[in-house]
């Protein structure tokens, strides 16, 4: 996605910026043509030539009435849009960003990871830092997403090959020997969220 600068843990950021610091919402600007979002002192501060506000509190998921919204068949929130094709989720704690369509969710797939030379024995996924947690590790698509990301304690590994998972289409190869030292990496977990599509974009 175009944009990995969004707020996973408001707090944090509130407690780091003098911008945020006893705000009870965050105020941001969406550029109308690269997604790219940047955090103001309130939504005034936007150009509404080629700025969107957004806004939501410090304690709970984005407010939907604010910025371009994706929604399901039933009226539902999908999510609020983070770019072109993205929509912003709070699942398990964690926020992500999976992708959609118009069709329903999109599928990325997943990137297993081992210290075998061979795929053979406990599978990893790679810590991810950014905020959100990037478009995830994620199975499925259109109705009904997976998404997989790694669970605590995360330690640091050498990672000797790696295998890509899709749920369709052939299996794909084990890349070996890769001698990747110190990635931070925790067993896979998921989560699963559905809608029902089409999905629609409103402002």
């Amino acid at each position: 996605m175009s944009t990995r600068f969004w707020i996973g843990i408001a707090t944090a950021i509130v407690s780091a910026s003098p911008i945020l610091a006893g705000q009870s919402e965050i105020h941001a600007c969406v550029h109308k043509n690269t997604g790219a979002l940047r955090i103001v002192a309130g939504a005034a501060s936007c150009n509404p030539n080629n700025e969107t506000p957004l806004t939501w509190n410090t304690s709970g998921p984005p407010q939907p009435a604010a910025g371009f919204r994706v929604l399901d068949s039933n009226d539902a929130l999908v999510g609020p849009l983070v770019d072109f094709d993205h929509v912003l989720r709070l699942i398990d704690g964690h926020w992500f960003a999976p992708g959609v369509t118009k069709s329903g969710f999109v599928e990325a797939g997943i990137s297993y990871l081992y210290e075998s030379t061979d795929c053979t024995g406990q599978a990893y996924l790679q810590y991810d830092d950014r905020i959100p947690e990037a478009s995830g590790s994620s199975l499925g698509g259109g109705s009904t997403l997976t998404i997989y990301y790694p669970a605590p304690p995360i330690t640091p590994r050498t990672i000797q090959s790696s295998r890509s998972v899709f749920s369709t289409g052939a299996a794909q190869p084990c890349l070996g020997h890769l001698g990747f030292i110190g990635v931070q990496v925790g067993i896979p977990t998921s989560a699963t969220i559905t809608a029902s599509p089409p999905f629609r974009l409103v402002d």
